[in-house]
C-alpha cells in the first residue's frame, strides 16, 4: 500500500493543486462575495496564484507552438506559390530572349537574301564530326529537297562550308575549318586577296597572294567569288593576327571565323552552286537536271 502511494503521490498532488485553483476561481466568481475575504479565501488565493502561473506555462507553450506550426504551414504554401510564379517568369524570360535572338537571326537572314538574290533552304544540324582530320556536319535536308553536292552552306553571321554528299533525306557539309577546305578570300578594306585554308582547328589561315599587301588586325575577309565555289561577298571572318612564314616569302594571317561553329543549331543551304561545283559534280551522263523545271542546271 505504501508503494502505491509513492507512485501516485505526484499525481495526487497535481490533482489537489488543480482543485484548489478551481475552488479559488469559483470563490472569486461567487455573486455573494463581500468586500472582505475570510482567511480561507485568502489562503486559497495565495495557494492558487502560483499554481495558475505554473499551469499557464505549458498551456502558453502549446498555444505558441501551434501558432508557429500554423504559420509555418502558411509560409510553406506561400513559398510553393512563389516558386511556381518564379518558374513561370523564368520560362517567359527565356522565351523573350529566344525571340530576340531569333528576330536578330531573321533580320540578318533577310538582308543576306536581299544581297545575293539566292533562295535559302533552312536545315537543322543533326550531327557533327569534330575529329582532328575532318570537320563536317550532318543536315536534315537531302536529295528529296533538291539538295545537291557543291551547294554553299551559310549561317546568319557568315560562311559555314559546302555540301559534299547527299542522301534522300540527309546531307553532309564540309566546314571551312576542315584541313581540306580552301577558298578565295578578299580583304574588304584594302581589297588584298589571298587563299583561306582550313587548319582543323577553330582558326583559319589566310595566305596572301602578294607579300606586303595591306592587311591589319581586325580586317574583315569576304569570299571573292573568283574560285567558282562560293558567291562573292560572304563574310568569312576577321584577321586576328598577321605574321610571316620562316622563309619570309609568304605572308600569312590568322583568321577568326565569323561563325561560332560550337554553337550552331541551324544553317541555310544556298539553292545555287558555283560553276566550278557544277563541273565537279556533273553526272557522267551529262549535266544534272532540275526536277522542278526539267531544264539543265548550269
Amino acid at each position: 500500500m505504501r508503494d502505491f502511494f509513492k507512485k501516485v503521490r505526484l499525481l495526487l498532488l497535481l490533482v489537489l493543486l488543480i482543485l484548489l485553483t478551481l475552488s479559488s476561481m469559483l470563490v472569486g466568481k461567487s455573486p455573494h462575495r463581500s468586500g472582505n475575504e475570510n482567511f480561507v479565501q485568502r489562503l486559497l488565493f495565495d495557494i492558487a496564484s502560483p499554481v495558475q502561473s505554473v499551469i499557464r506555462i505549458p498551456i502558453r507553450f502549446i498555444l505558441k507552438t501551434w501558432e508557429d506550426y500554423v504559420h509555418l504551414i502558411d509560409l510553406k504554401s506561400e513559398n510553393e506559390v512563389l516558386k511556381e510564379r518564379l518558374l513561370v517568369q523564368e520560362k517567359e524570360i527565356l522565351e523573350y530572349q529566344e525571340a530576340l535572338v531569333s528576330s536578330g537571326h531573321l533580320q540578318r537572314l533577310a538582308e543576306m537574301r536581299a544581297d545575293f538574290q539566292i533562295p535559302l533552304l533552312p536545315a537543322k544540324i543533326v550531327g557533327q564530326d569534330v575529329s582532328p582530320w575532318f570537320r563536317s556536319i550532318l543536315l536534315e535536308r537531302g536529295g528529296d529537297r533538291l539538295v545537291r553536292g557543291g551547294m554553299p552552306v551559310v549561317a546568319d553571321t557568315g560562311l559555314v562550308g559546302i555540301i559534299t554528299a547527299t542522301s534522300p533525306t540527309t546531307s553532309r557539309a564540309m566546314l571551312i575549318l576542315d584541313s581540306q577546305s580552301s577558298l578565295s578570300g578578299i580583304v574588304q578594306r584594302s581589297r588584298a586577296r589571298g587563299l583561306v585554308r582550313g587548319t582543323g582547328t577553330r582558326l583559319l589561315d589566310f595566305v596572301l597572294m602578294v607579300r606586303g599587301d595591306d592587311v591589319q588586325q581586325g580586317d574583315v575577309v569576304l569570299t571573292s567569288g573568283i574560285d567558282g565555289i562560293y558567291p562573292q561577298g560572304l563574310k568569312i571572318g576577321e584577321i586576328s593576327r598577321v605574321n610571316y612564314a620562316d622563309d619570309r616569302l609568304v605572308q600569312v594571317a590568322e583568321l577568326d571565323p565569323a561563325v561560332d561553329f560550337g554553337r550552331m543549331e541551324q544553317v541555310f543551304i544556298m539553292e545555287k552552286r558555283g560553276l566550278t561545283m557544277d563541273l565537279l559534280f556533273e553526272d557522267s551522263n551529262g549535266p544534272e537536271i532540275d526536277k522542278r523545271s526539267k531544264k539543265k542546271v548550269r
